[in-house]
């Protein structure tokens, strides 16, 4: 299912356009949650990450209180991950929308977060995976 406006609205639906770079309407607190792009010079070309806090909507202090999801198109990291990266997918029925918006992405959650979650930019919806350890550039 992609996010539509025919999509039932709950507490966590979205209708309407949001503020870029925000979470619930504020700005985004990297505090709590941190978009990134793997720098070229890593060797992860199309690598991005999500890291937020664990529960969802906590404060990150270190790697044992975050959660991290990787988008990774070339699979160079999914032997890190739960599953592998989906880049065309359907969000699945019980999916919510977490109040996060980037530029023009839109941070979706379902039952199988503690393995991905769904990243959604206009009609496409990614899965993106979860780290099974904190993936960063040396």
């Amino acid at each position: 299912m992609r996010p539509t406006q025919e999509q039932p609205h709950g507490a966590g639906s979205r209708s309407g356009p949001l503020p870029k770079n925000t979470f619930n309407g504020k700005r985004i607190d990297t505090r709590f949650i941190l978009l990134i792009d793997a720098p070229e010079q890593c060797g992860l070309p199309g690598v991005q990450s999500v890291t937020m806090g664990n529960p969802f909507g906590q404060e990150m202090h270190t790697e044992l209180d975050s959660m991290q999801f990787v988008r990774d198109p070339g699979h160079f990291v999914e032997h890190r991950t739960f599953a592998r990266f989906d880049p065309s997918t359907d969000l699945p029925p019980e999916a919510h929308f977490t109040g996060l918006a980037y530029d023009d992405l839109e941070l979706w959650a379902a039952n199988d977060m503690d393995e991905a979650i769904y990243v959604v930019r206009g009609d496409t919806v990614e899965r993106w995976p979860r780290a099974r350890e904190f993936i960063a550039c040396a």
